[in-house]
């Protein structure tokens, strides 16, 4: 086994010089060549995410806080799951403390599905008329993994922006962890851990109101 060389790194003001020891040859003919400035372990938040409305897929990320003293420099990063290359991904300019996630494709072992119960319109009231849409899902996610994994669910309801548009979400919903997700409004994320072979239901409906004129 080969150590790698320890690179010196020197803050100067508003920037960092990374010094490595040694040298090294690099061909002109124009190939690009790889060299290691240096390299960081991190502790990483792993889940699944899925936003079924859109695809049933459950994607693999990993979530993590750079902790480093110099900045992360920007780039394409090769992606490797169990040991085997995945693809490529890229990373901003990271400083110490920022947070970024990284996908590591579909999660196979992890099934969901959506499907809706519920699909209603009528009218309702005696005075006046009231138009009403009513709409009710149910989401199963199965975890197939013989290990306990985090998974994240993500779904939108209607938003009104009118006064005399109403819309409230079905009493017998699936309370989320998460409304108005990073100021998106109406975009809504359950978050659960589902034991190895388990699975979870996530009831969800809602109703919107509106006058008939």
């Amino acid at each position: 086994e080969v150590a790698a060389p320890e690179v010196a790194v020197e803050m100067a003001g508003f920037q960092a010089i990374f010094q490595m020891p040694g040298k090294a040859s690099i061909a002109n003919n124009g190939e690009s060549k790889t060299l290691t400035i240096d390299s960081y372990s991190l502790s990483v938040d792993l889940h699944v995410l899925s936003v079924p409305r859109i695809d049933p897929s459950a994607f693999l990320v990993a979530g993590f806080t750079f902790d480093g003293e110099t900045p992360l420099l920007p780039g394409e990063v090769m992606l490797n799951r169990d040991g085997a290359f995945i693809g490529k991904g890229r990373l901003p300019l990271l400083n110490a403390g920022e947070k970024h996630e990284l996908g590591f494709g579909v999660d196979d072992l992890v099934t969901v599905e959506r499907v809706e119960t519920a699909k209603e319109k009528g009218q309702s009231g005696f005075v006046s008329t009231v138009n009403t849409d009513e709409r009710k899902y149910k989401t199963t996610v199965k975890n197939l993994h013989d290990f306990a994994i985090e998974t994240r669910i993500i779904d939108r309801i209607p938003v009104s922006n009118h006064e005399d548009i109403t819309v409230e979400m079905d009493s017998a919903s699936t309370k989320p962890t998460d409304t108005n997700l990073e100021d998106q409004r109406g975009v809504l994320r359950w978050a659960n851990v589902i034991d190895g072979k388990g699975e979870t239901v996530i009831d969800f409906g809602y109703r919107v109101s509106w006058p008939k004129d």
